[in-house]
C-alpha cells in the first residue's frame, strides 16, 4: 500500500535470548575394573583361597561376600559363617 509506513522495530530481526545457564559436565565415574586374575577390583585372590579353606564355602559365593563388604575378610568370613546366601547379597 503506498504511503503507509512500516515501524521501524518490524524490520529488525528478533532479539536473541541469552541460553539458560547449563549445569557443568560431570565426568564419568570410574568403574570397576577386575584385577588380573579376573577377580573383581577391591577382592584379594588370597583372601578368596583363605575364605573358601576355613568356610568350605564356594568359590563365587566367597568373592560375593568379599564385595558386598568392600574386600573387607573378617566381614566376609561372618557373613558366610552366618549363612547369608548369595539371594541375600
Amino acid at each position: 500500500m503506498p504511503g503507509v509506513t512500516l515501524p521501524a522495530q518490524a524490520n529488525q530481526p528478533a532479539p536473541v535470548q541469552a541460553a539458560a545457564p547449563t549445569q557443568p559436565v560431570q565426568p564419568p565415574q570410574p568403574v570397576a575394573q577386575p584385577n588380573a586374575g579376573g577377580l573383581p577390583a577391591g577382592v584379594d585372590e588370597e583372601a578368596v583361597s583363605t575364605l573358601v579353606g576355613i568356610t568350605g564355602k564356594p568359590r563365587d559365593l566367597v568373592v560375593q561376600a568379599l564385595q558386598l563388604t568392600q574386600g573387607n575378610a573378617d566381614m566376609a568370613c561372618s557373613l558366610l559363617f552366618e549363612g547369608v546366601g548369595a539371594e541375600q547379597m
